[in-house]
């Protein structure tokens, strides 16, 4: 059975003796010919391995084989994870970036393992007291905070121009201008008239995040999936960010409204900060690192822009297991989540009334 074949779209895994060739390569220490290369499971967009050798533990992250036109870029992946790590936020080291057509097939990036718990439920069951939960939301702040001050030019800009990857995978993509917002909006109103002219709520979104603007910000490096699920949690507090498959340039506000977005507080949804306390902590800590002060109003409008990027994503997943794109389950179920958006898009909105 072939990887287009099978119902979970998992490709087959690389080779152990690739796997040490490329850490070679990359100038990590030989980790031998007895290489385990074990599914990572979670993931749904990307295969994902864990490699253990001799010399340590590492992740391999590879586009799907049988994908016909991945949606976002190992390269850029790779690019912003290095100057995150770089620039001291907390981020698992990356290792090496193999293009499509090399010895992984398709696009690959390989990260050092980081010690941690991702799972959502289990970080805040870890993190059950309000000082706690506080201590750890300051330091997501903090994280944010360093993020923003990265030259996204510097960072990822060979990228953009090699890459056909955007918001929503398609043609767009930043041109450098400090307008990213326009070309942010511009991208949402050429997928929502793909993918789906017949829902008015989405189309209502669009508008206002036309009509409420906040004043224009230089773009920033934005993780693009910053929420609880792809940080890794310790003991001692944050370990890293994870999962950069969505970094790119954005506006200074997109990580902080996609953290808080209704969906990824897993239940605790009185707590706006990713279900761990109140915005004002996560702002604290952002601007103690930052060098913009981040306001509650512009927060709150990227998380209306987050929850429409989150729903035209969903209908693209849906759309794209029809059109032969992948065949992948759990991306297909995603169509079904658009009734859930588009009820948070309209609180959301009602919120500034």
């Amino acid at each position: 059975m072939t990887p287009a074949e099978r119902p979970d779209g998992v490709s087959p895994a690389p080779t152990g003796a690739l796997v040490r060739q490329a850490l070679i390569d990359a100038h990590e220490p030989d980790p031998g010919v007895q290489i385990s290369v074990t599914p990572l499971p979670g993931g749904a967009s990307r295969d994902a391995w864990i490699i253990s050798g001799a010399a340590g533990r590492y992740v391999l992250k590879r586009d799907p084989v049988e994908e016909k036109t991945p949606w976002s870029s190992r390269q850029r992946e790779y690019l912003g994870a290095l100057a995150a790590y770089q620039a001291q936020v907390p981020v698992a080291r990356p290792v090496c970036f193999e293009p499509a057509g090399g010895r992984f097939v398709s696009a690959a990036i390989i990260s050092a393992w980081t010690d941690g718990a991702a799972s959502p439920r289990r970080i805040l069951a870890m993190h059950d007291s309000t000082k706690s939960r506080n201590a750890l939301l300051y330091d997501i702040g903090r994280a944010a905070g360093r993020l923003s001050r990265i030259d996204v030019a510097a960072a990822i800009g060979a990228a953009d121009a090699n890459d056909h990857v955007s918001l929503l995978g398609d043609a767009a993509h930043s041109d450098g201008s400090a307008d990213i917002l326009s070309a942010t909006l511009a991208a949402f109103t050429r997928d929502l008239l793909r993918l789906s002219p017949d829902r008015p709520v989405l189309a209502i979104g669009l508008r206002w995040l036309m009509i409420n603007r906040p004043p224009l910000a230089a773009p920033v490096l934005v993780h693009g999936d910053f929420r609880l699920g792809n940080l890794m949690v310790g003991d001692n507090g944050l370990s890293a960010l994870i999962d950069w498959e969505f970094c790119r340039s954005g506006d200074r506000a997109t990580d902080l409204g996609f953290f808080c977005m209704r969906p990824w507080r897993f239940g605790h949804d009185q707590n706006r900060a990713g279900g761990l306390g109140d915005l004002a902590t996560l702002l604290d800590g952002y601007n103690a690192t930052s060098n913009f002060e981040m306001t509650p109003a512009r927060v709150h409008y990227a998380e209306v822009l987050g929850q429409l990027w989150w729903g035209l994503y969903c209908l693209r997943n849906s759309r794209a297991y029809g059109d032969g794109e992948h065949r992948n389950l759990q991306r297909l179920v995603l169509g079904r989540r658009i009734a859930e958006i588009e009820w948070d898009l309209l609180k959301l909105m009602d919120e500034v009334h």
